[in-house]
Formats: C-alpha cells, structure tokens, sequence
C-alpha cells in the first residue's frame, strides 16, 4: 500500500493508539481530537450490589478505572472480578489492561452486546452496571429488559472541539489529507460543523471519510468527499481495511 496522509479525530488518548498502528503501516498521520473526554466524580455502587459489568467504549473503560482507583482495595478487587461486557475487541483489550479479570467481547455494537449478555450471563436480578458518558449511542436498558436490570452510570463526558487546529486547516487547503477516520456520530456531526465554520468545504473533494458505521456516514450527508467509505463491521481492523481503496484511488489519480 503506498503511504497515505490520514487525520485521526478520536479523543486524544485513543487517537495516540492509533496513530501508533498507522505509522507502523507506513503512513502519515495527524492527529486532530474532535472530542475531549472529562472525568465526572460520580459514586458506583457497591460491586456486591451488581452482577456485572457492561462497557461500550475505552473512555469509559478508563474512567471505570480510574473510580476503582478511588475505593478501598478489597472493593477495587471486587469490581474487577465482575464479568466485563465489552461491545468491541479494543474495549475488551482495554478492560484487560485495567486488570478486569473475567472479560468478554461481543465484537460488535450495542446489539451484539445485548445478545451475548442475554446468552451467557444468569438472570439472577441484579443489575448490571453500565458504565457511559453522557452522550450515548443505543439503549443498553431497553435491550436488556425486563430479564436485565441496568443500572446506568455516567463516569465522564466527551466535549466537542469548537474550531480546528491551524495545522489541520493548513493540510486540509493544501492538499495533504488522503482520508479522515470517524468513529462516532458525534465526531461526524462536529467535522461537519467545523468544516462549514471554516470554509474548507472544497478542499474535501480530494478526501475520504473512513466511517466505523453507516450511521457515521450518515452524519456526513451534503459534504463533497471524494469517496465516504464504511467498514464491513464496527472495529478498527475493518476501518483501517478502508484505507487499501483510498490507496488505490489516489494511485490512479497519480
């Protein structure tokens, strides 16, 4: 695959990840958080009080942590031998880096998820703890019910930028973006927004939007993309899969 030039708008942390795999692939990267995640000083509920635990995102993985981190040791203990619930592989791997002990992944979204919790985990009535932000896609207590109480938890909230950065707005007008990777609705939304406050509308005729879903996708109605391109399945192997058409398009433009 010849190098590409891509623009990483997830919150800073998760964008450093993956830049990481993207340069290891060879190409260029910038990184251009579209979201900035802030901690909330919420209480949990004793982790005897819960049956487990339910997890639709690193960030929220992270500040799951981090209340851990807060609580005496044996309850800290307790809360990670919790079985773990993650909607995709990289919240699973997150979990793990944590010390969460019994994790499982429905390599999915938040449907797959309620399926794998429906097929392993016992019915026993106590609520399983969802751990979000305050923004969230899906409705984890409707999937749930009646069998699964969900206990909902908001550990953080994700802030939107307001403007772009002078370095993305500099290789956006000069040509030096191949392709944009978003992972949320939301950032979608926000990239949209910013390019009309910024006037760049144009400069999107030469860049792909590298999408995790079609509802992504679908936030970018009306912007002039060269191509809006959408993984086969809601993970980043399938997202960055994308980038081999955006290597062959600009290949045969050279």
């Amino acid at each position: 695959m010849i190098p590409l030039r891509i623009v990483v708008t997830r919150p800073q942390e998760d964008a450093a990840r993956t830049a990481a795999v993207l340069r290891g692939m060879g190409h260029e990267v910038l990184i251009e958080p579209l979201l900035t995640v802030q901690p909330l000083e919420v209480p949990l509920p004793p982790p005897q009080a819960v049956g487990g635990l339910l997890l639709t995102s690193a960030n929220g993985v992270r500040m799951l942590d981090r209340a851990a981190g807060a609580l005496p040791p044996p309850q800290a203990q307790a809360l990670r031998s919790l079985p773990a619930y993650a909607v995709g592989d990289q919240t699973a791997r997150a979990l793990r880096e944590c010390g969460f002990h019994t994790v499982l992944s429905a390599d999915g979204d938040v449907g797959v998820l309620a399926a794998l919790v429906r097929r392993v985990h016992p019915a026993d009535g106590l609520p399983l703890l969802h751990v979000a932000g305050s923004d969230r896609a899906g409705d984890l207590t409707a999937l749930l019910a009646p069998e699964y109480p969900v206990q909902r938890v908001v550990l953080y909230r994700a802030e939107t930028a307001t403007v772009f950065s002078p370095a993305f707005q500099q290789a956006l007008s000069g040509g030096a973006v191949d392709a944009v990777l978003l992972y949320s609705p939301r950032t979608a939304v926000t990239f949209a927004t910013l390019i009309d406050a910024c006037g760049g509308r144009d400069h999107l005729r030469v860049v792909t939007a590298a999408c995790l879903s079609h509802t992504v996708a679908k936030s970018l109605d009306g912007l002039p993309f060269q191509a809006v391109r959408v993984a086969g399945q809601p993970r980043q192997d399938a997202l960055l899969a994308l980038l081999e058409d955006v290597a062959q398009m600009k290949k045969g433009s050279t």
